[in-house]
């Protein structure tokens, strides 16, 4: 592992991973699960470091079948992904919680520092260079 930048701790045999055991990647990806001679076997779950996840069911190291959610909840659907596809364009958030309005500070800041219209500016106009006025 030293070599590598890994992490193990967990269940060995013949001086080889085998068990139920938590690998951790150098890139902070870890594996909770079971291995077998080194390589994941069984039931087991990547953890992504963005908060994302695999939950998978492993055979000589190679997922056979699994399911992949996102950090935000959302599960990844091969079929009938309805995801901000080419005809609905919404965050999963956007779908699941609605469109939320603006709050007062983002009504501000998008009041100071967005255009009104092609010939108006709010905020300061001199952020504008000449070429583009």
């Amino acid at each position: 592992m030293e070599y590598t930048g890994s992490a193990y701790e967990g269940d060995h045999k013949n001086g080889r991973l085998e068990g139920s055991g938590n690998y951790t990647f150098p890139t902070e990806t870890k594996y909770e699960g079971e291995l077998k001679d080194g390589m994941f076997q069984g039931k087991g779950t990547l953890f992504f470091p963005n908060g994302s996840k695999y939950v998978a069911t492993w055979d000589k190291g190679i997922a056979i079948e699994g399911k992949y959610t996102f950090a935000d909840g959302l599960p990844y659907e091969e079929e009938n992904w309805e995801y901000c596809d080419g005809y609905d364009r919404r965050f999963y958030t956007e779908i699941k919680t609605g469109l939320q309005p603006a709050d007062d500070d983002e009504h501000n800041w998008i009041v100071k520092t967005c255009r009104k219209g092609w010939d108006e500016y709010v905020g300061l106009k001199k952020t504008v260079p000449p070429t583009l006025s």
